[in-house]
């Protein structure tokens, strides 16, 4: 008996809340069939990184709740990495520097060798070559840069060698070094990427300063609101040649404290920045409002005049509709978790040409605040409890008299 009263108490003292959607577009009514759902621009802001709190709801005529299953696709192009396999029959040096002579295997032509050294240190400007036989040497590219910078302000690598596609047998990689460079590995791969389309996101402040002591030029670009970013080029208008490392971050996260704001980034990518090249950086997407740019000058002066382009993928639900009814997408879920449908095992069958539904103007689904009825507001619940707790004392004490 006590123990069952102790649980309705504990049961009536307590008060669960479920999380709903914050937000809600309408899709319009849709008959049986496939469909594509662009998401728009101002919808990242309040769903999760991982977009998996996007959901469609439908209500049927008779007021039945439906879900449509969906996939989510992205307009990047696949970029496809084929491994070439290889042996290192040669390890030489001269005055010069040292060599290191690489046999292709199969006849997969390649584009890229990357390679790692034990060297953490370093900054050569290579030279890679290629031959049918090890007689006629072809130059494939001359003076190209690649480097290592590892110090308390930097840490930056670039390793990959980059040159048109080659079916020579033989690839000979010279590094112009004094000591042994201390090459561990290198892949022979074929890079195939497919064509990825991109939507522009306009920064709207763009800040610039040096760093005199880090001999660096600090870019900070704002958007004007969180989106999924996957693409930075940048522009000099500066009429001399360079060859700078470049790593960029983006704002993770910010707090306020007594001094003002404070703001945390994290590494998003690194590459070079160069006057030869289109300065145009693609990596793996991230939700951020504000990305910062480091340019390392070494000993050059820094550069001027900037421009910053910033765009990300395009983001397209891809659903099937079983049932008319009018559909609603819905997000905005912090316990939100991915789900798990069956269709994304049947891509295949996806028509190639779909028809789109067009997602309304946003709504925020208000939460109505359910107040917690008060055990004790009224006293005559008092009277009552405080009565209900003596007759339970009384009771266990005639017990306790009884069984001594």
């Amino acid at each position: 008996m006590t123990k069952k009263l102790l649980t309705l108490l504990l049961l009536l003292s307590l008060n669960g809340f479920g999380q709903d959607y914050a937000y809600k577009r309408s899709l319009s009514a849709a008959a049986p069939g496939w469909y594509k759902i662009d998401l728009p621009v101002e919808i990242f802001a309040k769903i999760k990184p991982d977009m998996s709190d996007l959901r469609i709801m439908g209500f049927t005529a008779e007021r039945d709740t439906v879900e449509a299953p969906y996939i989510l696709r992205t307009s990047r192009g696949r970029e496809e990495i084929q491994q070439v396999s290889f042996r290192t029959i040669n390890r030489t040096r001269n005055k010069k520097g040292y060599f290191y002579t690489f046999e292709r295997s199969g006849k997969t032509t390649i584009n890229q060798i990357t390679t790692e050294f034990k060297t953490e240190d370093f900054d050569w400007r290579i030279r890679l070559e290629g031959s049918a036989d090890q007689r006629d040497w072809y130059t494939l590219t001359q003076d190209y840069r690649i480097l290592s910078l590892k110090n308390n302000e930097t840490a930056f690598k670039f390793t990959d060698i980059i040159f048109p596609e080659s079916d020579f047998r033989f690839f000979r990689l010279f590094v112009p070094a004094t000591g042994d460079p201390g090459l561990q590995s290198a892949t022979l791969s074929r890079i195939i990427k497919g064509k990825s389309t991109f939507r522009s996101y306009p920064v709207t402040d763009l800040e610039t300063h040096e760093e005199r002591r880090a001999r660096q030029t600090i870019l900070e670009a704002s958007l004007k609101q969180p989106v999924p970013v996957s693409y930075l080029k940048l522009t000099v208008t500066d009429s001399i040649d360079y060859y700078r490392p470049t790593t960029i971050k983006y704002l993770a996260d910010s707090f306020k404290t007594d001094r003002g704001w404070k703001y945390r980034y994290r590494r998003l990518a690194s590459g070079i920045l160069d006057s030869r090249g289109e300065n145009a950086f693609v990596f793996p997407a991230i939700t951020t409002q504000r990305l910062k740019i480091i340019i390392n000058n070494d000993d050059n002066p820094p550069l001027h005049t900037w421009k910053t382009e910033v765009r990300g993928y395009i983001y397209t639900l891809v659903t099937r509709v079983t049932q008319p009814a009018d559909y609603y997408l819905y997000y905005g879920r912090a316990n939100g978790k991915r789900p798990a449908y069956d269709i994304i095992r049947f891509a295949e069958s996806i028509p190639d040409s779909l028809d789109a539904l067009i997602p309304g103007e946003e709504r925020l689904l208000v939460k109505k605040a359910v107040k917690s009825p008060a055990l004790f507001e009224n006293r005559y619940w008092l009277w009552l409890m405080l009565g209900l707790i003596i007759v339970l004392l009384g009771w266990f004490s005639i017990r306790m008299m009884r069984n001594a």
